[in-house]
């Protein structure tokens, strides 16, 4: 009995569908992982960092942030300059308008009923003066001020020294003095001497000696102070009273 016939494709046929075969069989992987690289789109989804969102604990309110620019430290700045510039006005006005203090007795605690009563006859005024002061010298100044410019003025005064005699060269001075002044000018020194009283265009005022100058004459100085309370006008006189300059 005489054996099939097998049909056999040509050559080159069964070439064509070799490679083919092949081509379609996966490819080796290659064992060395420093030659891999991940693919393009892998590898941007990993360049991508995501921002960090913190949520607020439950329970809480998230809080909100202000951004400080340069506009919100200018103004800062600006508040700043402006309270200082307040604040060294206003103490340059108390400078100014607070009258000179001058330490010594309390005066409704002094009895002066005993004291020498001292009388000017030319602007009508008195004054009391404690008995260790006896002796004492009065001496009538006029004082020029800011000489040689616009404001240039003239005021007098009358000094009062506490005697000191020939053996007394290891003490100090003390003083105080009577000025007289117009309203116009009373403005001006105002701040260095006490109102005592004013009178019509007149204005009168006291001042005393530093208590650094009265060495080993606490007490004389101490007694300015009530001195000078006791400093009264008298009714005028007939005669005209020099008004100050």
């Amino acid at each position: 009995m005489a054996a099939p016939k097998t049909h056999r494709k040509p050559a080159a046929h069964r070439m064509k569908a070799h490679t083919r075969h092949r081509a379609e069989m996966p490819q080796a992987v290659p064992t060395d992982h420093k030659d891999i690289q991940p693919p393009v789109a892998v590898r941007k989804q990993e360049a991508l960092v995501q921002p960090q969102v913190l949520l607020p604990a439950p329970g809480k309110k998230p809080v909100k942030t202000r951004r400080i620019t340069a506009r919100h430290i200018l103004a800062g700045a600006t508040i700043v300059f402006f309270a200082a510039i307040v604040l060294i006005l206003n103490q340059m006005n108390h400078k100014t308008n607070t009258a000179p203090t001058i330490h010594g007795n309390n005066p409704a605690e002094v009895d002066t009923s005993t004291w020498t009563l001292y009388t000017n006859d030319v602007y009508n005024f008195t004054l009391k003066i404690p008995p260790a002061w006896k002796g004492y010298n009065v001496t009538t100044s006029a004082q020029q001020v800011d000489k040689g410019t616009k404001d240039e003025y003239i005021y007098n005064y009358f000094h009062f020294e506490y005697p000191k005699t020939l053996t007394d060269t290891d003490t100090g001075v003390v003083f105080f003095e009577v000025g007289v002044f117009s309203p116009a000018n009373w403005d001006k020194v105002k701040s260095s001497w006490v109102l005592l009283s004013s009178r019509d265009n007149m204005i009168f005022g006291g001042r005393a000696s530093s208590l650094d100058r009265a060495k080993g004459l606490g007490d004389r100085y101490k007694e300015t102070a009530t001195i000078l309370t006791t400093f009264k006008l008298l009714p005028e006189t007939v005669e005209s009273t020099p008004a100050p300059e």
